[in-house]
């Protein structure tokens, strides 16, 4: 395009996808980007990523610019629309164009037959980084790909808000149940149901009864006596080779109602992570949310366990609800 080097920035960047491997970008430049017909037009400035690979395409238009300008796409009639001073603006595709670069796109990329599918591997690897002085337990997992900047300033930021990573049951205060609790809208007209114990022994049976004993010493769980509700633990291995205990909770949702609000899409999470240079992929303690439970509903979550019936007072995450 013939821009000069001083309008490009050199950054520290990887691009994942093109040609099944991780690129170097060798720069970035932002240029001023105008779609429409005049004078149905807007103009966005936009940062292009600059790397040395072939591809079937000019350039690649990112979710950051779709959304700062407020575009709409419709891939059924290869079209995009957005607000401009004048009215709305449009921009319309080839069908021809557009089947012949996808032609090209997958051309030596399909699948042959009999061969075996690759595993997925992570596209960056983690190195555990000290947080505590003095504590070698206490470690925390960062991308072994960041820039030393990023690096120094992630870490300072980590070891200024250590306070609020848990790393037992005990260290879980909860929150305030005028605050929050977690409800249970169960069918008044329904009966209580008492699942048949099902026998656990061996190793399920001491990691069970290590779990329950954590719990109770956290204060998350109480003893509970002639319940109307009865549910079984059930034990799956983790990759690790532990153990985490759900609830069949299958009976006491068959009596509360539906929830007709579906998850997020992707492309919704896609769109909220849009612009940010980092993403965290930092789970819960043991996949606790410390939640409350309302008073008067813990009596319809009591667990068939080892020697005691016990029920939640908090939310689990990890209960199969």
């Amino acid at each position: 395009m013939g821009l000069p080097d001083k309008d490009m920035t050199v950054e520290n960047l990887y691009l994942y996808g093109f040609g099944g491997k991780a690129i170097k970008a060798k720069r970035t430049i932002c240029l001023p980007v105008t779609p429409g017909e005049f004078p149905r037009v807007a103009t966005q400035v936009a940062e292009f990523v600059i790397i040395d690979q072939a591809s079937t395409h000019n350039a690649l238009i990112g979710r950051p610019i779709l959304k700062d300008m407020r575009i709409v796409t419709s891939i059924y009639h290869l079209t995009m629309k957005f607000p401009t001073p004048e009215g709305v603006g449009c921009v319309k595709g080839s069908q021809y164009e557009s089947r012949d670069c996808y032609s090209r796109s997958v051309k030596g990329f399909r699948d042959r037959r009999g061969g075996s599918p690759k595993n997925t591997e992570p596209v960056e690897d983690t190195v555990e980084v000290q947080v505590t002085p003095g504590s070698d337990d206490k470690v925390l997992k960062i991308g072994s790909r960041l820039s030393p900047e990023v690096r120094s300033k992630l870490l300072k930021f980590l070891k200024a808000n250590l306070d609020v990573f848990s790393r037992s049951h005990e260290d879980m205060i909860g929150i305030d149940p005028a605050v929050m609790c977690h409800h249970l809208n169960i069918d008044p007209t329904k009966k209580g149901a008492r699942q048949k114990r099902r026998p656990i022994s061996g190793e399920r049976a001491e990691a069970l009864q290590e779990e329950v004993d954590r719990l109770m010493k956290a204060g998350l769980v109480k003893e509970s006596f002639y319940p109307t509700w009865l549910a079984n633990p059930v034990l799956v291995e983790k990759p690790n080779g532990k153990w985490r205990t759900c609830i069949d909770f299958t009976n006491l949702n068959g009596v509360c109602p539906k929830d007709s609000f579906p998850l997020p899409r992707i492309d919704q999470l896609v769109d909220s992570i849009a612009g940010h240079a980092l993403l965290s992929f930092m789970d819960a303690y043991s996949g606790y949310n410390h939640i409350p439970m309302y008073e008067p509903d813990l009596e319809h979550t009591p667990s068939s366990q080892i020697e005691v019936y016990i029920v939640t007072l908090a939310c689990l995450l990890g209960s199969s609800m």
